[in-house]
């Protein structure tokens, strides 16, 4: 082969290598293009994040949720007025709460007395969930899921299979029944939205809830499918409350800077410019906002005054019921033996009757002294309060027993 011979069939062989490389990167091109177009496949873009190395309710659960409207509280969000269509009053109160959480970190509350008993009943109420459905995957460790945002959250009972979740409510048996009349398959509404949120955030398809009544041994399972209608309307308003909340935190930020004293600063200030001389050994009087702790004692001393003047105020009062109706006996056999006429006797009667209503009424009064906790009480229902009611008596009886004790006398 000469030397022009291999020459060209050189170049021959660069320029065939050359069209190979131009043809695999305009396939190569073409794939990309394609692939664009193509619906992303699951999985991809952000995911919501799933924390379960957190317990529920503790410090690091609450500092998750700070600030962020989660599940239990979006039918707040949700809700409208019937006559006009506008937010209600609960989302508004929503806003300035999780604003102020921003701000000055999340804010703990006792739960009330059926919140805890709930807390309580939730074990066995998997328990029931897990019996009757003996072949489903159930998953507690998801303490708090972020969602794919970042904007909102959740905290499942716990998740069931790949795709559901549960959903555990305790209710009173009126609640209950009245819940059952209105629909036996039927959500009941004030759920709708956790449950529709919960699968939004999670990104789950469905969600069970398992509905118990502790008095009335009873219990029923229903499950909710959100339809992509209510999931979209969900997220939109979720979009906009947010929005909402981040320009309402912003404000509140600029109006505590420019409007509000900073006493953290200033008592910093003023302990830094102490007199030259200063004995930083002698004791000087607390400037310090009084501790959790403090209060409590405080609390505490004052509960025990309280219950020491309840005492003494039940024996002053227990004397003279007790000298009443030694009076009123002596006047009632009196009367027997003399054959006075029967009205004076019944009267005299009808009074001892009524010292020991008083009586009774005392001890009611005196749990009322020692600081009222029943339901009623706590939620500021005076009226319905047995113990205010046992006041309200006593009171009533007193002056009655004054009145019959000077006309028997």
């Amino acid at each position: 082969m000469n030397a022009n011979g291999d020459g060209a069939t050189l170049n021959q062989a660069v320029q065939n290598a050359h069209d190979e490389i131009a043809m695999r990167a305009a396939h190569s091109r073409n794939e990309e293009e394609e692939r664009r177009q193509e619906p992303p496949p699951a999985g991809d873009g952000p995911q919501p994040t799933t924390h379960r190395n957190v317990e529920q309710r503790t410090d690091a659960w609450h500092q998750l949720r700070a600030g962020k409207p989660t599940a239990s509280r979006f039918d707040a969000i949700m809700k409208k007025s019937k006559r006009d269509g506008k937010p209600l009053k609960a989302r508004s109160d929503l806003l300035f709460e999780l604003a102020a959480e921003r701000i000055a970190g999340p804010r703990r509350s006792e739960p009330t007395p059926d919140m805890a008993r709930g807390i309580a009943l939730e074990p066995y109420c998997l328990e029931i969930y897990r019996t009757m459905r003996p072949q489903t995957e159930i998953d507690t460790s998801a303490a708090y899921v972020s969602s794919a945002c970042g904007r909102f959250g959740a905290s499942p009972d716990a998740m069931l299979d790949a795709d559901g979740l549960l959903e555990i409510k305790t209710s009173a048996p009126h609640i209950y029944i009245e819940d059952l009349r209105r629909g036996q398959d039927q959500i009941p509404a004030r759920f709708k939205w956790q449950m529709i949120g919960q699968c939004l955030t999670t990104g789950r398809d469905w969600c069970a809830l398992l509905q118990y009544c502790e008095p009335l041994q009873s219990a029923r399972i229903l499950y909710l499918t959100p339809t992509p209608d209510e999931l979209e309307e969900l997220s939109a308003e979720l979009d906009t409350f947010c929005n909402d909340l981040d320009a309402l935190t912003a404000e509140m930020r600029t109006l505590i800077a420019d409007h509000c004293i900073p006493v953290a600063e200033i008592m910093a200030v003023a302990e830094s410019e102490k007199p030259a001389g200063f004995n930083s050994e002698a004791p000087a009087p607390s400037c310090d906002p009084p501790s959790l702790e403090q209060e409590r004692k405080e609390q505490l001393q004052n509960d025990r005054e309280k219950d020491r003047d309840a005492r003494a105020w039940q024996e002053r009062w227990h004397g003279m019921a007790q000298a009443a109706s030694n009076m009123l006996l002596d006047c009632a056999a009196e009367a027997v033996a003399a054959g006075n006429c029967k009205t004076r006797v019944q009267k005299a009667v009808g009074i001892a009757r009524s010292i020991t209503k008083m009586e009774n009424a005392q001890r009611e009064y005196l749990a009322y002294m020692g600081g009222c906790t029943c339901p009623d009480a706590r939620a500021g229902r005076a009226r319905k309060c047995k113990h205010q009611l046992a006041a309200i008596m006593l009171h009533n009886v007193t002056v009655r027993l004054q009145n019959a004790a000077t006309h028997v006398a």
